[in-house]
């Protein structure tokens, strides 16, 4: 390949469209897997989940600065709820088992000069 081809194989927005499908549409990285299989891409959940992690990385610094911006938010809405976070499930049923076992989604909407919805998924420690 020319050098100005670069050395990236998978594309940006491969990867936060993997993200949506994922976090957002609720799919499984093994559906994918299938679905990709099916249309003759094969893309493995293992690669899935790199390539979404990758996406995570990057917006890591701008998740933390939006945190700090909320926080000086006047108005906070809250929601707590439920999650299945699978590692965590399996690490819950180790022995022995961990202190904390509870997993969450909570989703802050802060609301004043600027507007900012952050969700987080968390669980065990």
């Amino acid at each position: 390949m020319p050098p100005e081809a670069g050395q990236e194989t998978d594309d940006l927005s491969l990867k936060v469209n993997l993200a949506v499908a994922h976090y957002h549409l609720g799919l499984p990285f093994k559906r994918i897997e299938s679905f990709q299989q099916l249309v003759g891409m094969p893309l493995p959940d293992a690669t899935q989940w790199e390539l979404v992690e990758q996406v995570a990385d990057g917006v890591y610094a701008p998740y933390e600065y939006l945190k700090r911006l909320g926080a000086q938010q006047p108005l906070v809405y809250q929601d707590d709820t439920g999650a299945r976070i699978l590692s965590l499930i399996k690490e819950n049923q180790a022995e022995p088992a961990p202190a904390r076992k509870g997993m969450y989604t909570t989703v802050l909407r802060l609301e004043g000069e600027h507007a900012i919805c952050l969700y987080r998924a968390t669980g065990g420690h």
